[in-house]
């Protein structure tokens, strides 16, 4: 009793429940390698009575891209929110990646706003530091520029190239 009287309280009030749902909007993919892709799939639902229409999938930093695998979903049909993260240049240790989808459903009513949450503890085998190395010099330039190789094997450098003439 207590339930139906809730849900008509909410009702009643204007409120309803969220359309698009997400079954696992915080994913910790435990430790991963710096360099490759991290890929990951949400899946998402509607949940409402009404298509859900994203408008809009945003990643929260340049690294993220984000797409959702349609943009109108039915009531009850599930879809994906596929997640690619660029691992070479990010910091070791724990991160924290954020996907925001934005959608309504049915005409005139409000948008509404899932965030979706991607961590991981990042391990670089290889590190260059500085990553990105740039000189300004007059004379005869110098840079000290160092590698840490945490794999079992030796590290091999075959070649070091710059796009500059003078370097």
């Amino acid at each position: 009793m207590f339930a139906m009287n809730t849900i008509l309280s909410l009702v009643l009030c204007g409120f309803a429940p969220p359309g698009l749902l997400a079954d696992q909007p915080v994913v910790d993919r435990g430790e991963i390698k710096a360099g490759p892709i991290l890929t990951h799939a949400f899946a998402v639902r509607n949940s409402g009575n009404e298509p859900f229409t994203i408008t809009e999938v945003v990643g929260g930093c340049g690294c993220l891209r984000a797409a959702a695998s349609q943009k109108t979903l039915a009531p009850g049909q599930s879809g994906e929110i596929r997640v690619e993260v660029g691992t070479l240049a990010l910091p070791a240790g724990p991160n924290t990646w954020t996907v925001t989808v934005r959608g309504v459903r049915g005409e005139g009513q409000p948008i509404e706003t899932l965030y979706l949450t991607l961590q991981a503890k990042v391990v670089r085998e290889v590190a260059v530091d500085p990553a990105a190395p740039s000189l300004t010099a007059v004379g005869a330039p110098s840079h000290l520029v160092a590698w840490r190789d945490r794999r079992p094997g030796p590290l091999i450098i075959s070649q070091a190239e710059s796009p500059s003439a003078y370097v």
